[in-house]
């Protein structure tokens, strides 16, 4: 019998209590779509997050770019040379 169950694993429930196989059934079904739907609205989420990030970093690096090409004194000179024409 030991060789039997080693060489075909299914003989042990051939051999056994015939009321006893149970299959995933609908349960598991369920649960599998759910957590598919879950994942499903975790990426879309997380994506809609680092397209918000990226636009974020792309607004701030354009923003140290025009600070950088107008300089550190042009916010000075400007408002000097307002003040001058008044």
């Amino acid at each position: 019998m030991i060789l039997t169950v080693i060489a075909d694993p299914l003989a042990l429930a051939v051999e056994g209590d015939q009321g006893t196989n149970v299959g995933p059934g609908m349960g598991a079904f369920a649960v599998f779509f759910i957590l598919a739907i879950v994942l499903w609205l975790l990426m879309r989420n997380m994506n809609a997050r680092l397209r918000r990030m990226s636009y974020a970093q792309k607004q701030a690096e354009q923003e140290r770019e025009e600070s950088a090409v107008e300089g550190p004194d042009a916010g000075a000179a400007g408002s000097g040379e307002a003040a001058q024409g008044q």
